[in-house]
């Protein structure tokens, strides 16, 4: 398993997540898409400068949806349901689906009864960190798992989060 982490900086106004490997290498970071919305995202790669996607958030009556686009084409959507009520998160058209336990510290990615990988965060946390431990063969989903991450710090935000934001539901 290939092991990530996605950090959160405690005070950061930009709104961004930081994409490390094992060797705390910076492969990834995340900007506001739209600087007058803040629910749009754009994940870079660092060994190029390259975009690699970006997110968007959409809402109907019972469900946010945000949607990925690579390159102007829709590949994903994740969606959850609104409220307070129990959080669920599928991502399509993959077929990808999440459990999590009780306590939705721990969330577990399955696509077709095979796991795909693990996303990791602690109980009481000031900054947003998480991490991602990820089977050989779900490599091409990293970016979707860091998307997932920006989605559940969203649904689930850390202290910091409830703290200094309001929750857009």
């Amino acid at each position: 398993m290939k092991k990530y982490d996605v950090k959160k900086k405690f005070i950061d106004f930009k709104d961004r997540y930081y994409v490390y490997n094992t060797e705390k290498d910076l492969l990834f970071y995340t900007r506001i898409a739209n600087p007058f919305s803040k629910y749009g995202y754009d994940l870079w790669k660092t060994e190029d400068e390259s975009l690699e996607a970006t997110m968007f958030r959409k809402q109907d009556r019972k469900n946010i949806v945000f949607t990925i686009e690579k390159e102007g084409k829709e590949i994903a959507r994740i969606q959850t349901n609104k409220g307070w009520a129990k959080h669920y998160f599928s991502i399509e058209p993959h077929g990808i689906h999440t459990t999590h336990n009780d306590s939705k510290l721990s969330y577990t990615l399955w696509q077709d009864d095979q796991e795909l990988g693990r996303i990791d965060t602690k109980l009481l946390r000031l900054s947003a960190t998480f991490t991602i431990e990820l089977h050989p063969h779900a490599e091409p989903f990293l970016y979707l798992f860091i998307y997932f991450i920006i989605v559940m710090d969203k649904v689930n935000p850390s202290l910091r989060g409830l703290l200094f934001k309001r929750i857009p539901f």
